[in-house]
């Protein structure tokens, strides 16, 4: 690095810590001062003028990531004559994000029901000071508080993303809502659940995360409510898993999560298989919403109401959502997905269906 390379960088040094994010502006005098006190570097004041000048023009190309360095000069009155004078000089940081980039991220965090209300308050706080044009941003309101969320959940996702970067075996428990709305170890009477996993990933779905994990000699993942789990720590000297590959039991097929998501909309465990069903065309919104784009559509009806379709799903995923739009939807196969869903509707007609005791 050349000398006049390294009086930049400290003359930038000496700005961020002098000026940066806030109102003060330093003079050449007091950079001056600076870099003898800290560096033991000797400087003329016109020496330092240049270097800020070229400082000044880097963050001009968009060099300093970022960053910008501001000259305040004022015009003063000098016998009877306006003169201009040097106020000093101040790095400034520039906002990475627009207001409505900030609007968008502090709705998404108030759309996420498993963040308790006052960490919740707190991000919002700190998000809030990276607009452009600082001040409270108009927000989507959110309909209920949630109150009813695990305390340990930064704690928790800390743990996991370092057992999964480190490829350690985890241990916790996870926990139950009781009917006084507060998260317990166990219901009362039954055991504590708890398990030990090798965590392999994260996932966001529902509007909450779920943790991926292989149990000792497992095949295929398991998936748990982060939201739910308690007391987690890293456990390295859990048996069972000797050779790892990917945070994975060695006998452990490739793994796409992006296809497991997929699969199982809603994080409804379970095997996955193709499905085969028909749909109202004027309904696929809500195909679209269950299983994004990994649908292959086969045929339409005549009337060009209808379309046939394929999906790789778990049963229990196709079953609710089916169910849940029965009027557009029908399943045709696999038999027995279909017999599933027949003996449901069934159940479903002798429970709500007329009676004598209305």
């Amino acid at each position: 690095m050349s000398r006049n390379s390294t009086r930049l960088f400290y003359i930038w040094d000496a700005l961020c810590d002098l000026s940066l994010n806030s109102d003060t502006w330093i003079t050449r005098g007091q950079i001056k001062d600076y870099l003898y006190r800290k560096h033991e570097i000797k400087a003329e004041p016109h020496s330092i003028t240049r270097n800020l000048k070229t400082l000044q023009d880097l963050g001009n190309q968009g060099l300093l990531h970022g960053c910008a360095i501001e000259n305040r000069i004022e015009q003063r009155r000098r016998n009877g004559e306006d003169s201009p004078k040097n106020v000093g000089w101040k790095l400034t940081r520039e906002s990475e994000f627009t207001k409505s980039e900030v609007r968008l991220i502090i709705d998404s965090l108030l759309a996420f029901p498993m963040i308790p209300d006052n960490q919740r308050d707190k991000l919002i706080d700190h998000l809030d000071g990276l607009a452009e044009s600082q001040g409270r941003l108009p927000q989507i309101v959110p309909i209920m508080g949630s109150n009813l969320a695990n305390k340990q959940i930064f704690y928790t996702i800390d743990v996991l993303a370092e057992a999964i970067h480190t490829r350690q075996p985890v241990s916790f428990l996870l926990g139950y809502f009781d009917t006084d709305k507060e998260l317990h170890h166990s219901i009362a009477g039954s055991k504590e659940r708890s398990y030990t996993v090798m965590p392999y990933q994260l996932i966001a779905a529902n509007s909450r995360y779920y943790l991926l994990g292989y149990f000792p000699g497992g095949e295929y993942p398991y998936h748990f409510r982060v939201d739910l789990i308690m007391d987690v720590r890293l456990n390295p000297a859990a048996e069972g898993f000797v050779g790892t590959n990917q945070g994975t039991t060695s006998n452990a097929p490739a793994f796409d999560p992006a296809s497991y998501r997929a699969e199982h909309a809603h994080m409804m465990g379970g095997a996955s298989s193709l499905m085969r069903f028909r749909i109202r065309k004027d309904s696929l919104v809500y195909a679209y919403d269950q299983f994004g784009g990994h649908i292959d559509f086969i045929h339409g009806t005549d009337d060009g109401k209808w379309v046939e379709a394929r999906v790789a799903s778990s049963t229990a995923a196709m079953e609710s959502w089916a169910l849940q739009f029965a009027e557009s939807v029908e399943v045709l196969g696999p038999p027995e997905v279909h017999e599933s869903i027949r003996k449901r509707t069934a159940w479903l007609a002798n429970a709500y269906g007329d009676t004598d005791n209305t």
